[in-house]
C-alpha cells in the first residue's frame, strides 16, 4: 500500500489508524469543512513529522455534504494516483456513502480497521489488507500532538528524577502512606514549614524546633516515629533530637522536594506500578500540555496532568487527589480527558481516600462524567497496572456494525 486514501474523521485516533503501522510512501486526507481549518491540517503533518517522517501527505478539501463533488474529488485523486486504496476507518457518513457508490463504478480496493480483532480487514476488492501487520501503538505525544496540542515539559518532577533509588523509595514511602495517611500528612506540613523558614532553599541539612507554626498559624510538630522510618529507608540521615530541637539531612534534592509535596508520592506511586505492570506503550509523569502546539507562541494555554497513559489506540489521562476531589478537579481532568483524548480516552481519579464511603456524592458525581476511580482500597489490594489498563477503552469503539 503506497497511496492510501484518508476519509478525515472528527476522532483524530481514526484519521492516523492505517498509516502508522503501514507506514507508506503517501497518504491522502480528503475532508469537508473539518479538514479546512488549519490547526487540523497542521497537527497531522506534527504527527507524521513524529510518527512517519518519510510519509508524504496531502489535504483535498471537498464540500463534505455535496456527493457529486466527492466523487469527483475521488476520480481526481485515482486519476493521479492509481494505486491508491481507501481507508473507511473514519469519515462522515456522506464521505461512506459516496465512497460506496463510487466503488459501485469503480473497484478500487477499500480496507478498515477492526478494533476488536485488531486488524485490518478487506472491505472491497483489497486481499492484501488481510496479510498487513496491525499493531496501533502511540506515545503520550504523538496523542497529544494529534489534538493540536505538545508536550512541553515536565512539571514539578520528571522522568530522569525517577532514578532506581528514588523508585525504591517510592515503595517504602508509600507502605508508610498506606499505614498512616493522617501522621503522614502532618508530618510533610512539618517539613514544608521548616524548609519555609531556611534562608537556603536548597540546603539539605536542618535544625529546626520540634514544633513550628506553619502558614495560617497552626503549629505543626515533629514525628519522631515516622521520621526513624524515613531514616531506616535511607530518605533522611543524621537524625537527632534534643532540647527541643531537631536536626537532620536530607538524602538528596530531589528526596528533599518530594518530602515537601503529600501529592507526588502518589503520583510516583501510580507512575511505578503502571510501567512495572508492563501494560502500557508509554506512561509519563507530571506533563506540561500546550494547548495548541506551538511553543513559539508568547502567551499559551498550558495544563499540567499529573500522569497521561497510552495503550494500543487508547490513552489515560489521571489525576491524583491525597484527599477527596474537588468539583473543580473533576471537571478539569474530565475536560482534559475529551480535549486531548476523544472518545478513546478514558479519565481517572486515583484518590488516597475511601472516596465512596467518605464523599459518597463526590464519587456519584465522578461516575456520572465517566471517570475511572482508583481509591484506597484498590491502592491496598496492589493492582493499580491492571486497573488502569481495565479502565483504557477497548478497540471495539472502532469496529464497524458487524
Amino acid at each position: 500500500m503506497e497511496t492510501i486514501i484518508e476519509l478525515y474523521d472528527h476522532e483524530p485516533i481514526r484519521n492516523v489508524l492505517a498509516p502508522s503501522v503501514l507506514q507508506p510512501a503517501r497518504v491522502i486526507y480528503i475532508g469537508g469543512n473539518l479538514l479546512e481549518e488549519p490547526h487540523r491540517q497542521q497537527s497531522l503533518l506534527r504527527f507524521f513529522q513524529m510518527k512517519c517522517k518519510e510519509t508524504e501527505v496531502l489535504f483535498f478539501t471537498v464540500d463534505g455534504f455535496d456527493y457529486d463533488a466527492i466523487r469527483q474529488m475521488l476520480t481526481e485523486v485515482f486519476y493521479r494516483y492509481p494505486d491508491a486504496v481507501i481507508d473507511i476507518t473514519g469519515g462522515s457518513s456522506m464521505m461512506l456513502f459516496a465512497v460506496g457508490m463510487f466503488c459501485k463504478e469503480h473497484p478500487v480496493p477499500v480496507f478498515s480497521y477492526h478494533g476488536k480483532k485488531n486488524r485490518l480487514f478487506d472491505v472491497f476488492c483489497c486481499p492484501q489488507a488481510r496479510t498487513m501487520p496491525c499493531d496501533p501503538k502511540f506515545t503520550v505525544n504523538e496523542v497529544l500532538s494529534l489534538a493540536g496540542g505538545s508536550f512541553l515539559r515536565y512539571g514539578h518532577i520528571s522522568k530522569k528524577d525517577l532514578t532506581d533509588t528514588v523508585l525504591q523509595h517510592v515503595e517504602q514511602v508509600f507502605s508508610v502512606f498506606l499505614a498512616h495517611p493522617h501522621r503522614f500528612n502532618r508530618l510533610i506540613q512539618y517539613f514544608q514549614a521548616v524548609c519555609s523558614h531556611q534562608t537556603d532553599a536548597n540546603a539539605l541539612s536542618v535544625r529546626a524546633p520540634m514544633s513550628i507554626r506553619a502558614s495560617g498559624g497552626k503549629t505543626i510538630s515533629w514525628d519522631g516515629e515516622l521520621m526513624t522510618r524515613l531514616a531506616e529507608f535511607g530518605l533522611l540521615q543524621d537524625v537527632h533530637a534534643s532540647g527541643g530541637r531537631v536536626q537532620f539531612r536530607f538524602e538528596s534534592p530531589i528526596v528533599r522536594q518530594c518530602l515537601n509535596d503529600i501529592g507526588v508520592w502518589l503520583e510516583m506511586y501510580v507512575y511505578k506500578q503502571a510501567v512495572e505492570s508492563g501494560l502500557f506503550d508509554d506512561v509519563q509523569i507530571s506533563v506540561v500540555v500546550d494547548w495548541d502546539g506551538d511553543i513559539n507562541e508568547s502567551i499559551n494555554t498550558i495544563n499540567e496532568i499529573d500522569l497521561i497513559l497510552t495503550r494500543g489506540v487508547s490513552s489515560l489521562f489521571v489525576s491524583c487527589k491525597s484527599g477527596v476531589p474537588s468539583t473543580m478537579a473533576l471537571n478539569e481532568i474530565n475536560t482534559l480527558t475529551e480535549w486531548f483524548g476523544g472518545m478513546f480516552s478514558k479519565g481517572v481519579i486515583v484518590t488516597m481516600c475511601e472516596l465512596s464511603t467518605v464523599s459518597p456524592a463526590t464519587y456519584r458525581r465522578a461516575i456520572d462524567m465517566g471517570l475511572c476511580v482508583i481509591q484506597k482500597e484498590d491502592m491496598e489490594a496492589g493492582k493499580i497496572g491492571e486497573l488502569l489498563a481495565a479502565a483504557a477503552p477497548a478497540g471495539t469503539l472502532l469496529c464497524p456494525a458487524e
